[in-house]
């Protein structure tokens, strides 16, 4: 039997309450398939979202830093929920979650695990840190029985500083940022890609994290994120439920 956070990660969200964050994983599934795995960029897929009308954050997991090791550095969206009971909360969405649990030689036991959750994560903090920590512990496993050293990076607090960073760069689409304690912010040049854009760094710390330092500055500017729209999102098809328009930009 599958251990209870990977029960309750493949559990139903079509309920009243859970409608928004169903809508979304559809919608961040609809786009996987159009965009695919190999080419998704996650600046795209945010503006995407963001025409659907999803308050979207492209958040950056700085990293780095003395303790490296510990803090990873990783790119995601977060979206700001406005329905049920998961309102003005913020739902952390990767595309790719399931891909950064690959490892070399697994055993069939952490394989069969790596099946049963999708290749999307869409949900809060608080769904997010039991599950990667029971990944993470069928990981220890899979090393210690192949008679491998578990790299440090692969331990449950440095994978989850990926998606609950001490340090962060957020680029905001459709609205203000979800993110909740925001510094320096100022307005992002994302904008010329057609879509509101907001550029904040923030040193607040994370839920169960050590505060390590590292580089206050991310590797793509804001004009950087807007090349990268611009680039790939000259046409685009809205896969909402909400909407069935194509709109060119």
């Amino acid at each position: 039997m599958a251990p209870a956070p990977l029960m309750q990660f493949n559990g139903s969200y079509a309920c009243g309450s859970l409608q928004f964050q169903f809508d979304l994983q559809r919608d961040v599934r609809r786009l996987l398939r159009v965009m695919g795995r190999e080419t998704l960029d996650v600046v795209v897929m945010a503006s995407r979202l963001s025409l659907v009308g999803y308050h979207v954050t492209v958040r950056t997991a700085i990293g780095g830093g003395p303790s490296c090791f510990r803090n990873l550095r990783h790119e995601f969206l977060t979206v700001l929920s406005n329905e049920g009971d998961f309102k003005d909360s913020t739902l952390i969405v990767d595309p790719l979650f399931r891909e950064q649990f690959a490892i070399p030689q697994p055993t069939a036991t952490y394989e069969a695990l790596l099946e049963l959750i999708p290749q999307e994560f869409v949900g809060t903090a608080s769904r997010l840190i039991p599950l990667v920590q029971c990944l993470c512990a069928e990981m220890v496993a899979s090393f210690e029985s192949k008679g491998l050293t578990l790299p440090p990076w692969r331990r449950a607090q440095s994978m989850l500083s990926k998606w609950l960073p001490t340090k962060s760069r957020d680029v905001a689409f459709g609205g203000s940022s979800s993110a909740g304690s925001l510094s320096r912010c100022s307005s992002g040049s994302a904008a010329a890609a057609g879509v509101a854009g907001t550029s904040c760094e923030s040193d607040s710390g994370s839920l169960e994290l050590s505060a390590a330092g590292g580089s206050p500055f991310s590797k793509d500017s804001d004009v950087d994120v807007a090349e990268r729209v611009v680039r790939q999102s000259s046409s685009r098809s809205l896969l909402s439920g909400k909407l069935s328009v194509n709109v060119t930009v």
